[in-house]
């Protein structure tokens, strides 16, 4: 099976194809388009684009596209079930969630992530999206010419990377309850299974039973808090890159998408001031002041969720387009007084592609996890909103519906208006027809003295177009009765020329065609032939005189002059 996850940022789109093994999965493609940096940009039309070059690069036969919506569109709450059957808990989840979330029910789809079991309860993570939200995400892929199968949502997705999600949730005890007696070696805790047997892993370093994940990106940070490789809870800020790169543009007056480029290519926290040159100093302040409000949010959730759980971190790991910040792990444990390190998610990845893109070592881990999602069996389904009136299998009757409804409504009523129209439209065109023969033939005796065979409709027309020709006529003849005559031009021009005392011209052509007058002639010097342009110019409706080529032969001693304009008829 093939399944293509689809990631929409906001500086980005990311795509991973995997495919299902028997040992769990394999990475067999990634790429990433770049979005317009600039904020307030229209990246509908972008995004459109390029997810017609994933529909057209991939096709829709033999593969599962799985697209996911960021958690800040949904409400999440954990909740506790006294039964394990998730038949039964999609069924409650409308009347636990009534009084929990901050939209109408009906106006909303649910489901649910099954996070563990300790006994005959069912721990969860309850989602509850509005509709139009899905909606909006669907209508964005239709336009592309892609058919989403599932609709998941980010947070959820990222447990893929470190559950066994080809097998049913574990019986394992919550945090708060569980005795340290209870709990089970720290050899089965540790280790992250990437959905494959523990037999045919790497031999990592052992991790500690509670590790967070940051996955920072442009403007979204998730954080996921893991415990015994299971999702314990999940937390979204809408902070990210965007803060950092808004602070160098402002620092260092720079236009966004060149502040961007700055802190990808050579952004850099100061671990210590030892040997750093004041630029540098500057230069991180920057950044480090783009980054305290994300380190504030994340100490406050961290202490929210320590005493939520009564649980201690052991281990914070960084990924997202952010984490490539030199030197950001050492920052962020002295800020957050923790372990932190980037985590190489890459080298757990089992893959057919070359680790040649920054992208794909720290950026790529949310959308493989996405991706997964389409590979899930029914034993631990995929998170997928596609339900109700979005559901896939009802989806072409839905739109087909939605598309040609009301037309078959019109279709339907126009068909009774025209049978009632066939049965009246012979008796009104023969009344028509007898009321319009009796009033031309009124009308031809009394306006136009037409009698008998005469006073027919053809007869009629065409004594009305003689009339309007001879109209036509006499009009014509009028505005000809107006116009100069040639001999009134020309003597126009005689009077518009220089004195005999002045100059002498001898006009050898003139040529007048309707408006136009070509005049040529010769003078004994070529200063004559600026005054009779100069001449000419005042006679001209336009005042504008063009130069010809003269196609008379001068006489000796004298220069040829050939000019045509516009002259005034009326």
């Amino acid at each position: 099976m093939r399944s293509i996850g689809i990631d929409i940022g906001s500086s980005s789109i990311k795509i991973a194809e995997v495919i299902s093994t028997s040992q769990g999965f394999l990475l067999q493609d990634f790429a990433e388009f770049l979005l317009s940096p600039e904020p307030g940009a229209d990246q509908r039309i972008e995004i459109i684009t390029h997810l017609r070059k994933v529909s057209a690069h991939y096709g829709q036969t033999g593969i599962r596209y799985v697209v996911c919506l960021p958690q800040e569109q949904l409400a999440v709450r954990p909740l506790i079930f006294p039964f394990k059957e998730r038949h039964n808990i999609l069924r409650s989840l409308t009347s636990q969630l009534e009084d929990d979330i901050p939209f109408d029910q009906d106006d909303a789809i649910f489901d649910a992530k099954i996070l563990r079991y300790h006994g005959t309860k069912a721990e969860v993570l309850a989602l509850a999206c509005p509709k139009k939200n899905i909606q909006n995400t669907l209508q964005l892929f239709y336009d592309a010419g892609i058919d989403p199968d599932i609709v998941t949502v980010d947070a959820p997705a990222m447990a893929n990377f470190f559950e066994s999600w080809s097998f049913a949730p574990r019986d394992i005890p919550n945090p708060k309850v569980a005795k340290e007696s209870q709990m089970v070696s720290e050899a089965t805790m540790a280790g992250i299974t990437t959905g494959i047997s523990e037999q045919t892993l790497p031999a990592i370093e052992a991790i500690p039973p509670c590790q967070v994940v940051i996955n920072m990106g442009h403007r979204r940070t998730l954080l996921s808090v893991f415990y015994r490789n299971t999702l314990l809870t999940t937390r979204t800020f809408s902070r990210g890159g965007h803060e950092i790169v808004e602070g160098l543009r402002r620092g260092y007056s720079l236009p966004y998408h060149e502040a961007l480029k700055g802190l990808e290519e050579k952004g850099f926290v100061l671990a210590s001031l030892d040997g750093a040159t004041q630029d540098q100093i500057d230069f991180s302040n920057v950044i480090v002041s783009g980054l305290k409000p994300l380190i504030e949010d994340i100490k406050l959730t961290l202490l929210e969720i320590r005493s939520q759980f009564d649980i201690e971190f052991n281990q914070i790991y960084l990924t997202g387009g952010v984490s490539r910040l030199m030197n950001i792990g050492s920052y962020f444990s002295q800020q957050l007084e923790l372990p932190c390190s980037l985590f190489k998610y890459m080298e757990r990845v089992p893959k057919t592609i070359s680790e040649d893109s920054p992208s794909l070592e720290y950026g790529s881990l949310l959308v493989i996890c996405v991706a997964i999602e389409g590979l899930k069996r029914p034993r631990n389904p995929a998170i997928n909103l596609r339900r109700l009136e979005f559901s896939k299998q009802s989806q072409s009757l839905k739109i087909f519906t939605e598309k040609w409804g009301m037309t078959l409504k019109y279709a339907a009523v126009a068909l009774a208006v025209f049978y009632v129209y066939s049965f009246t439209r012979d008796m009104l065109a023969e009344r028509l027809e007898t009321a319009s023969r009796v009033k031309v033939q009124d009308t031809a005796r009394d306006s136009f003295s037409l009698k008998g065979k005469t006073a027919t409709e053809s007869k009629l027309k065409q004594f009305i177009r003689d009339k309007k020709n001879e109209l036509e006529a006499k009009k014509d003849l009028a505005e000809l009765q107006t116009l100069n005559s040639a001999l009134d031009v020309i003597n126009q021009l005689s009077e518009k020329m220089p004195a005999k005392s002045q100059i002498v011209v001898d006009v050898r052509r003139l040529l007048l065609k309707n408006e136009n007058l070509t005049v040529e002639g010769e003078v004994s010097q070529q200063s004559h032939v600026e005054l009779v342009r100069n001449a000419l110019t005042s006679q001209s409706t336009d005042r504008k005189v063009r130069d010809m080529s003269p196609s008379i032969k001068p006489s000796q001693g004298k220069l040829a002059f050939a000019f045509s304009l516009k002259v005034n008829r009326k």
